[in-house]
């Protein structure tokens, strides 16, 4: 697993990089890093191990970019996504940033990337804390 640490700056890089493009209007960054570890058992106990057999580890990660580009004579914006995986350098969010203009498509009823509306929280306290302990690897 990748460290929150380097997600956090991999994601601040990115958008510095994004908002700096002159043909970008809004644009989000995300970045993620996730593992599974599995062991699958078939109990015997006639063999020293148990039984365990396939214990497997699967990581996970990458860098995904949505953006609102402007229209170059003054109609109507697209919105494109692209994403790369297994990178999560400055060059995984240009090669995201490449998809999503290659993507990107004009929708008149689109108006905005989400913003954050100032309404209380309805869901609070609905996930196990543990889930949500930071811990740099």
């Amino acid at each position: 697993m990748i460290a929150l640490s380097q997600l956090q700056k991999a994601a601040f890089d990115g958008l510095a990089f994004l908002r700096q493009q002159e043909d970008i209007e809004e644009a989000e960054v995300f970045v993620s890093s996730n593992g599974v570890l599995l062991t699958r058992l078939n109990y015997t106990s006639h063999i020293p191990c148990n039984g365990v057999e396939e214990p497997k580890s699967i990581a996970n990660y990458g860098t995904g970019v949505q953006a609102v580009f402007r229209a170059a004579d003054g109609g109507t914006r697209r919105a494109g996504f692209g994403s790369e995986t297994s990178d999560i350098s400055l060059e995984g969010v240009r090669s995201a940033l490449e998809k999503a203009r290659k993507g990107a498509v004009a929708d008149p009823e689109f108006t905005t990337l989400a913003r954050p509306t100032g309404e209380q929280r309805k869901l609070n306290n609905y996930h196990d804390p543990n889930l949500m302990e930071i811990k740099d690897a």
